[in-house]
């Protein structure tokens, strides 16, 4: 097969493309221009239908061993990949559920905890109160009254100790080879509130209302114009 390519390549490439570079050069200012210019376009036409008369009967030929191909791996390997991503849900999902879990039992702990340190707290405050109206009551007993008032209108120093993180660890076992990521996906719930900058144009549908109003087109943001195009035939 390869062979036979090289042959037609042989006989076709350097002929197609030397036509290509010709009407590549050319510009159409005047009828005598137009006119070269369609009889390359012509001859084009003429080149491109060899180049399929030769090489139409190789690629169906590649096509169709290629689909028989593709059919037969696709009777292997798509069981294996629903297979694949059967497993990849169900271990998705237990992962999931074993993080809400963990989350659930790390944020249950994290609020024991600060109801234990707001507990301590509370008596550390209440321990330096207690000093300091003792320190006040001491100076008063030394008749030494603007001190204990001092002492009473200052305010209470405490020293709290930090506070102590609550961290649950996961439970799922990682085995090599196999890994599990968070992937963010999305579903429309009501397509009329989505913002327009998030809307595509249906560009094949405006093409039809163009193609069969011509001028009449009335579509706001749309503007309908000609262009003028020339086909050659083999």
């Amino acid at each position: 097969m390869s062979t036979e390519i090289a042959v037609i390549e042989a006989a076709i490439f350097a002929p197609a493309k030397e036509l290509a570079t010709r009407a590549l050069a050319i510009r159409v200012t005047n009828n005598q221009d137009r006119a070269c210019a369609a009889a390359l376009g012509l001859g084009i036409a003429s080149m491109a239908k060899r180049v399929h008369d030769s090489f139409d009967p190789i690629v169906d030929a590649n096509f169709k061993a290629h689909k028989i191909a593709v059919a037969q791996r696709a009777a292997v390997l798509d069981p294996l990949e629903s297979a694949k991503r059967h497993l990849a849900s169900a271990i998705g999902g237990y992962d999931q559920e074993m993080e809400r879990q963990r989350r659930a039992e790390e944020q249950r702990l994290q609020n024991e905890q600060r109801e234990r340190e707001a507990q301590e707290n509370a008596r550390l405050r209440r321990e330096a109160e207690d000093r300091q109206l003792a320190e006040a009551l001491a100076a008063t007993e030394l008749g030494d009254d603007d001190l204990a008032e001092a002492i009473v209108s200052a305010p209470t120093l405490v020293e709290f100790p930090p506070a102590a993180p609550v961290i649950v660890p996961s439970a799922v076992q990682a085995v090599a080879g196999a890994s599990t990521r968070t992937v963010w996906k999305f579903k429309i719930v009501d397509a009329s509130k989505i913002p327009r900058e998030y809307l595509a144009v249906d560009e094949v549908k405006i093409g039809g209302v163009v193609r069969a109003m011509k001028g009449a087109t009335a579509i706001p943001g749309v503007q309908a114009y000609p262009e003028a195009v020339t086909a050659f035939r083999s």
